[in-house]
């Protein structure tokens, strides 16, 4: 999640961070890469507003001390926290990227055409890639008849909602394509931070799932061991309650219906029961 929404918890852990940090500091040799990066970081968790890119990069640096001196038992734990790093720098590149395109074209963009931009951009890629998709998978997995054959619209790599072969939910939101085609675009500032937060939470959600593919992107190995079918459902449905919310405040009432109509052919979002 970007660091917006849980710098309160960074800054509540610092206290027990920083220490263990500087002496690990001290016991490595000066004038050494892994020395500064563990100063770069430690000089960013003090900071009270540290920069998102530099903290996440300076987290994924440091993976490199556990990777040759953690011991088996711990390999698993290391090679999460090493993933975790890398994505979190992934999408903090992504987050300033967007936002300094945001900020460069609010130079030349008056506030009537940046609203008009978000409008369009609702309109569009997020009404076709984003609200009308997730309406239709989210309906599809409701009526399966199965809890195995709902969890296949979650887990497989790929599924079919009538219009050839789409990503399935998990995917989806581990790919984070959503972030770059519409969210992380919208020019109004809360709008864009209830959508960012409500996809995470939606996102942290689903990744509870782990999911291993093949090399032809068959479900290899799966596993559901700390969440639910209930839980992924109630988190997903919260994300597109947002997106009912941001929608009709963006001044969106009803759906285009461009490919999927699951729920009837341009409804008002007002009366869309899910």
């Amino acid at each position: 999640m970007p660091l917006e929404f849980w710098l309160d918890t960074l800054k509540k852990t610092e206290e027990d961070i920083v220490p263990e940090l500087e002496d690990m500091a001290e016991n490595l040799h000066d004038g050494t890469v892994v020395k500064a990066n563990i100063q770069k970081l430690i000089a960013l968790l003090k900071d009270d507003n540290p920069n998102e890119l530099q903290l996440a990069q300076a987290l994924a640096f440091i993976a490199e001390l556990f990777r040759v001196e953690t011991s088996q038992e711990h390999q698993e734990l290391i090679n999460q926290y090493m993933q975790d790093a890398l994505k979190f720098a992934n999408n903090a590149q992504a987050n300033e990227y967007y936002r300094d395109i945001r900020e460069k074209n609010r130079q030349t963009f008056s506030e009537e055409e940046q609203k008009a931009y978000d409008k369009k951009l609702f309109q569009n890629e997020g009404m076709m890639y984003c609200l009308e998709y997730y309406l239709a998978l989210y309906k599809a997995i409701l009526d399966a008849p199965t809890e195995a054959e709902k969890k296949k619209f979650i887990e497989s790599k790929e599924i079919n909602l009538g219009f050839g072969n789409l990503p399935g939910l998990w995917i989806d939101f581990n790919r984070d394509e959503i972030l770059g085609k519409f969210i992380y675009k919208i020019f109004d500032n809360s709008i864009r931070g209830r959508l960012t937060k409500s996809y995470f939470n939606a996102k942290i959600a689903l990744m509870k799932i782990k999911i291993n593919y093949d090399e032809k992107g068959n479900v290899s190995a799966v596993n559901w061991e700390k969440t639910t079918l209930d839980e992924i459902m109630s988190a997903f449905r919260d994300f597109i309650l947002i997106l009912f919310e941001t929608f009709q405040e963006i001044g969106i009432d009803q759906l285009s219906s461009y490919f999927f109509t699951p729920y009837g052919k341009n409804p008002l979002i007002k009366n869309i029961k899910i």
